[in-house]
């Protein structure tokens, strides 16, 4: 006790000598919770503040009125060590002048102190309540007694400094803990982990220990811990063979490339080189000039493409490669051909053809030196994908020399290009949705049919046949209906009151647009009744009706069989030759006729004679087809 009274006795004789003056000042003796102890590290004297502590004050009242060592000098707030350790004892001080506050504090108010550690972050703090005291013209001191002790962490006298690292995979760093050491300078330095393989890195890369260093506390001490990890990269191997066939001299030519000086012989095999990218043996490659009277096939430079020639089993790491072929050719003009596919955008797809030559496009056949071997039809084997049409599908424009063009890179190698087209196909001019043939209940066949979307239509026709070829369809008699070419869906509805009971129909459907037309079909139905037929009571046969009629139209030809009578209706053209046969059987029949023979073919315009002939009757009449 009688320490602590003298020490704070010349504390407060030597702040009166030093603050004798008009400006209050306030002083405050630290210490720790060790009994006697001092806080560690404050060695300097009381015209500086010691770097490693920072201090600042406030009025609770203004607690944005701040006075701290990181805004005023160590004359106005410090902390700094009194005594000189033999004669007087060290104590760790407090120091603050209160003028220095914008607005002078009053008696009551409280003044909020704070201490800070830097090296550790420790804290300490405590607050004083103003005393009622007057003051004078000289100036007023006010020391506090007793002396409030801060109570502040126990810090070390002296701080170690450790680092550990490590890596992953492990094993890549020598040594793996530098330290612990009170001088930090000694351990300042580069420490970089050794490569695991030429084709990876390690993340940090290094790390660097200085003055910037971010420590963390451990305890009173501080460490740094860091932990590489390596990650390995995908690469490939790019192989290069460069070959030389020269059958005339079996010479040696140099090449100009990477890594390839001028005078090396040829061949040169395998030019490797590890990389991400086939950088740099990707580049042009020159051999020296043919030979008057030769040159080079396919051309005097070339330049790599790298294709894959294998997987190896270690991680990420491929083979690619390619060969470069020089060919010394005698002086002569070559031909070849090149079929391909064009889509309006580029030239692409594999598609079959078969002609003079048979592969599957792109193709690029070998140059041979008879053109006219590549003379004749190129015909495309496959269909057109989904959306798409050929132009055509055979190509015939390959027919003489001058379909081939002089290659810009070799002036004795001439290419044609035989090409086949794809064209997009656009919208529908209709979408048809359902297309229906029902009997009624008159006996009559209902053709029914509907549309979702129409654009650019003309109308539509129905066509009839009595077998489900469509080569041998009529027109039945209904004129052309008309499209309503709206986007909603439409209904359509035709009659064909033309019908026989007991006979089975089939019927198409026409969709004629503003271009072309398209058949949809065929629909088959069966027409039945129950009402007896009514017999004609004689056999006979009308005119024909039209009669003329013209060519591609038709004409009708009635015929009536009475009860047990059968027979034929014959049609002859003026040489006597039978041209149409249709058997009948007793009732009434229509007999239609498009100006067709047997097989389907037009007769042409002319007389043409048509004969019934029945147990009870023979009768020929004349007809005329017109153009």
């Amino acid at each position: 006790m009688k320490k602590t009274l003298f020490i704070t006795l010349i504390f407060a004789l030597a702040v009166f000598g030093l603050f004798a003056a008009r400006t209050r000042s306030y002083t405050q003796l630290l210490v720790n919770d060790v009994d006697g102890g001092l806080l560690p590290g404050v060695e300097n004297t009381s015209a500086t503040t010691d770097e490693d502590y920072a201090v600042s004050c406030y009025v609770t009242a203004r607690p944005t009125e701040i006075i701290s060592t990181a805004t005023y000098s160590a004359t106005y707030i410090r902390i700094w060590r009194f005594g000189n350790g033999t004669s007087m004892p060290y104590a760790t001080t407090f120091f603050l002048q209160f003028g220095m506050f914008a607005t002078d504090w009053t008696a009551g108010e409280v003044i909020h102190f704070d201490i800070t550690h830097i090296p550790t972050g420790d804290t300490g703090s405590w607050e004083l309540t103003i005393p009622d005291n007057n003051t004078s013209a000289i100036g007023y001191r006010q020391t506090v007694n007793p002396i409030p002790q801060v109570v502040a962490p126990p810090w070390a006298a002296a701080a170690t400094y450790t680092v550990n690292m490590s890596t992953v995979p492990a094993g890549y760093i020598t040594p793996t803990t530098l330290g612990p050491v009170e001088d930090v300078t000694t351990i300042y330095g580069t420490y970089t982990p050794t490569a695991v393989s030429a084709t990876g890195y390690w993340t940090p890369a290094s790390l660097t220990i200085d003055a910037n260093t971010v420590w963390v506390a451990d305890g009173y001490n501080f460490r740094f811990d860091q932990e590489f990890v390596w990650t390995e990269l995908d690469y490939n191997n790019y192989h290069l063979t460069l070959n030389v066939v020269d059958t005339y001299f079996n010479g040696a030519y140099d090449i100009n490339g990477y890594a390839v000086q001028a005078g090396t012989p040829t061949p040169i095999d395998a030019l490797m080189v590890p990389a991400l990218d086939p950088n740099p043996i990707d580049v042009d490659y020159t051999i020296a000039a043919a030979p008057d009277g030769y040159y080079w096939m396919p051309s005097v430079t070339q330049n790599p493409e790298f294709e894959m020639l294998q997987t190896k089993a270690s991680k990420g790491v491929a083979d690619y490669g390619d060969d470069l072929t020089w060919t010394l050719m005698q002086v002569n003009n070559y031909y070849r051909v090149i079929v391909q596919v064009w889509n309006g955008i580029d030239y692409n797809g594999v598609y079959d053809f078969t002609g003079p030559l048979n592969g599957s496009t792109p193709y690029v056949s070998t140059p041979i030196t008879t053109y006219a071997d590549y003379f004749g039809t190129y015909t495309m084997e496959s269909p057109a994908p989904a959306g798409w049409h050929w132009e055509f599908t055979t190509y015939s424009g390959l027919d003489a020399v001058g379909d081939f063009a002089q290659d810009p890179n070799n002036p004795y190698l001439w290419t044609a290009y035989v090409t086949f087209n794809l064209i997009e196909e656009g919208p529908v001019p209709v979408e048809l949705s359902s297309f229906t043939a029902t009997l009624t209940g008159q006996f009559y066949v209902q053709l029914s049919w509907t549309t979702q979307t129409e654009t650019q239509m003309v109308g539509y026709r129905v066509y009839r046949s009595t077998t489900a070829d469509q080569s041998t369809i009529e027109l039945i008699d209904n004129p052309l209906v008309p499209a309503t070419n709206t986007s909603t869906t439409q209904n359509y509805t035709v009659v064909d009151k033309d019908v026989l009971i007991g006979q089975t129909y089939y019927y198409w459907l026409e969709a004629v647009d503003y271009n072309n037309s398209n058949f949809h079909g065929p629909v088959s139905v069966t027409v039945t009744g129950n009402v007896p037929p009514v017999l004609p009571e004689v056999t006979e046969m009308k005119n024909a009706y039209p009669n003329p009629f013209k060519a591609n139209s038709s004409t009708n030809i009635e015929v009536s069989l009475k009860a047990g009578d059968t027979g034929t209706l014959s049609i002859y053209n003026v040489q006597g030759q039978l041209v149409k046969i249709v058997s009948l059987t007793e009732g009434t029949h229509m007999v239609n006729w498009n100006g067709r023979d047997t097989r389907g073919n037009a007769c042409g315009s002319g007389i043409y004679f048509y004969k019934l002939s029945t147990q009870s009757m023979n009768q020929t009449k004349k007809m005329v087809i017109v153009k």
